[in-house]
């Protein structure tokens, strides 16, 4: 079976309308073509609080029964970073480190383990 992974990254200067429109249009070919879709990536649309999305980009996932998995906040007070997927993958938090994010400045990077598995 086809398996898309999909990343995406929206500049922030980009319109939250246009990108929602253009996503739905992304996710009716995507799932016309396999059901196993894996959303990832930095979609830059913060919801009113820090653990959601901008709701037309929620309501966009609601419609093609995708599930959000990231539920704290990515950068500041903002969930910005996205993994999400339908019913037919199953993702699973696996016990391990957090990932600790450090300001572009600095020049050591963070390290991540045990995440989750598909």
């Amino acid at each position: 079976p086809v398996f898309i992974i999909a990343n995406i990254y929206r500049q922030p200067s980009t319109s939250t309308v246009q990108f929602c429109d253009d996503l739905f249009d992304f996710f009716t070919a995507a799932t016309a073509v396999s059901e196993r879709l894996l959303l990832c990536g930095d979609l830059n649309c913060p919801g009113t609080d820090s653990s959601s999305v901008d709701r037309r980009l929620a309501a966009v996932l609601e419609m093609f029964d995708f599930a959000q998995h990231v539920k704290q906040p990515t950068r500041l007070d903002n969930l910005l970073d996205v993994v999400a997927s339908g019913a037919s993958l199953s993702v699973q938090k696996r016990p391990g480190r957090r990932c600790r994010p450090r300001m572009r400045s600095q020049t050591a990077r963070g390290k991540c383990s045990g995440a989750s598995s598909l």
